[in-house]
């Protein structure tokens, strides 16, 4: 409901059978989501609307996720998690992180500065928004269509085995000083 917001996900690691976790507010500083190994979509967000605001609060620092090649959607958007390994996802379509909105820079600055994305073949749509990432790997992917990088810390990028590409957003990347696109 509006206003409404997880504080405690104790249990949530007896639904082993779960393929989707959506969890639109959640005011916790750590999640254990390794016995879910069925999952295939997982939206955890910090943050609660009332019926005219939306309050953002990245209290979720910490997120331990499953072991799996089930997983597609991966969506930790307005959370600053101090790390983030995507690594074990060889089916991973979609990745959504960063903070949607403006933060304070002491919640931005413990986010991660590089992100690894080389094991994700299939990846499709990345959106980063307001994040601390100053280097992304996308090497070896041709399949993304969506990359949404949007007021990060990136120096350069390099966009030239997107074969797939639709979309291209950098915007407010002040640091940026070279996109390869050949």
């Amino acid at each position: 409901g509006i206003g409404v917001f997880i504080t405690d996900p104790t249990g949530i690691e007896d639904f082993t059978n779960l393929t989707t976790l959506d969890w639109g507010s959640v005011k916790i500083t750590s999640l254990d989501l390794s016995a879910l190994t069925s999952l295939e979509k997982i939206v955890v967000k910090s943050g609660y609307v009332t019926s005219n605001q939306l309050y953002l609060n990245p209290t979720l620092t910490s997120i331990i996720l499953p072991d799996t090649d089930t997983l597609k959607e991966l969506d930790l958007t307005n959370n600053a998690l101090s790390s983030i390994d995507v690594s074990k996802f060889s089916n991973l379509e979609s990745l959504y992180l960063g903070l949607t909105a403006t933060i304070s820079e002491d919640n931005r600055s413990s986010m991660p500065k590089t992100l690894d994305l080389t094991s994700n073949k299939k990846l499709k749509n990345l959106v980063v928004w307001t994040a601390n990432f100053e280097s992304i790997d996308i090497s070896g992917i041709t399949s993304i269509e969506y990359l949404i990088l949007v007021n990060n810390y990136l120096t350069s990028l390099d966009v030239s085995e997107l074969t797939d590409l639709r979309q291209l957003w950098v915007t407010g990347n002040e640091k940026l000083y070279c996109i390869k696109v050949t």
